[in-house]
């Protein structure tokens, strides 16, 4: 049975596969075979490595009434009796496909302001990307593919890096060190080689297999346009000297990019993007398929930061301080602040939900004072969202000496809002606290 219309979600027929839609962080109720439920359970467990990416207390667990599998899970799913599940997603949007059906998850907010988020948080922006993305009716995958074979034609005009790999072969002149065993025996046998180990300076590395395999998805990926298919392959003929992808390149590249030009940066995060959503369909013969997930979360958090160090003309940092636990306790404890603004002058955190009073959250308050504190700073602002401007705490001075002030700021998601307005409206707002 293919699922139907249920309450909280919504459901559509595209040829032989129906659209059931629903919303992140969101409790829906939907229908669904029993092997599609399995799908679907199997899906988010596969994600659960990064639970960090797809579940935060941005959500208002109170209200999801979804207690999910054992363990972490990016998406949870429970039986409520014959073939009705309540289904939640934890941050996280894009398409999972199943048997018969693909389970579309929106944003929390609207999309012109989520894909406007979406192109702020990549490493690099450029306005003429940012309003291509929030001007298409394409998938969440097209996007994203589309991203990036553009940073990949930018990182070809500058070439790729080459690094020095190690060899071992029979030369006709010695080159690095040679084996004298092996060497010894090809002399022996009238045979004028020399075994040697050496160093080759080329672009086959790891870096470059990542790029490499992210471009051949995008090239054989028959659910993307052909146009983008066809850049993908002109692309790839760019990297003829780099060899075959290896399971162990993207483990590799978080080091060697601490050490290498940045202007990979924006790629790889892109690359590791596809690879990771190629993986959850391992059927597919190595295609995207129909699956293709973003993790909410972390994105908006990027962007933001982006925004606010574009804009304030300081530095805007992710960083945590450490607090010494007192005896007799042993050990430390950490605060990690999503935003540390001028060196500690502002800290504060961005929160991923939509605000829907204007009262403080005594969790969100608390957090604020914890970190001034942990920071030394007298400032604390937390940078959420609102569909209405309404529903913004007001500023707080807490304590009889030297108090600290904690803010609220919230990015107007309100339908028909200009996301750029908006953006503006933040910059504002946190320009006059500092």
């Amino acid at each position: 049975m293919s699922p139907t219309r249920s309450r909280n979600s919504t459901s559509k027929n595209s040829g032989l596969v129906s659209d059931i839609v629903i919303t992140e962080a969101t409790t829906s109720i939907v229908t669904l075979t029993a092997s599609q439920a399995a799908e679907l359970i199997e899906a988010g467990r596969s994600l659960r490595g990064s639970v960090a990416h797809w579940r935060s207390n941005d959500e208002d667990e109170s209200e999801s009434g979804v207690t999910g599998i054992a363990g972490s899970t990016a998406i949870s799913v429970r039986p409520r009796g014959g073939d009705i599940y309540d289904v939640r997603p934890h941050n996280i949007v894009g398409v999972i496909g199943l048997t018969g059906a693909q389970l579309i998850i929106e944003p929390k907010i609207p999309r012109s302001h989520f894909f406007h988020l979406l192109a702020r948080a990549g490493p690099t922006f450029r306005p003429a990307l940012r309003n291509a993305l929030v001007g298409t009716g394409e998938s969440l995958k097209e996007l994203v593919a589309t991203w990036y074979v553009d940073e990949i034609d930018l990182l070809l005009r500058g070439g790729l890096l080459r690094d020095y790999n190690p060899r071992q072969g029979e030369l006709a002149m010695v080159r690095g060190s040679i084996m004298v065993v092996p060497t010894t025996r090809n002399l022996l046998s009238g045979k004028l080689r020399v075994e040697c180990r050496y160093e080759e300076f080329e672009e086959d590395t790891p870096l470059n297999r990542v790029l490499l395999e992210a471009m051949r998805l995008v090239a054989i990926d028959v659910h993307l346009s052909e146009t983008l298919r066809r850049q993908a392959r002109r692309g790839m003929a760019r990297f003829d000297h780099v060899g075959a992808y290896r399971r162990s390149d993207l483990v590799a590249v978080g080091a060697t990019l601490e050490r290498r030009a940045a202007r990979y940066a924006a790629p790889i995060q892109l690359a590791g993007l596809i690879l990771k959503n190629a993986a959850l369909t391992p059927d597919s013969g190595g295609v995207l398929g129909r699956t293709f997930v973003v993790p909410t979360a972390p994105l908006v958090e990027a962007a933001i930061r982006n925004v606010l160090s574009e804009h304030l003309g300081v530095r805007v940092e992710k960083r945590s301080a450490v607090a010494m636990m007192l005896p007799p306790r042993t050990g430390t404890l950490s605060f990690d602040p999503d935003l540390v603004i001028d060196h500690g002058r502002i800290v504060g955190d961005v929160k991923y939900r939509v605000a829907r009073s204007s009262d403080w959250q005594s969790p969100e308050r608390n957090q604020l004072l914890a970190f001034a504190a942990a920071f030394g700073s007298r400032k604390a602002v937390v940078v959420g969202f609102a569909s209405d401007p309404a529903h913004t705490p007001p500023g707080l001075s807490v304590g009889p000496s030297n108090p600290v002030e904690i803010h609220a700021v919230n990015w107007d998601c309100s339908i028909g809002q200009d996301p750029a307005i908006s953006e503006r409206q933040v910059i504002d707002a946190v320009t006059k606290i500092l």
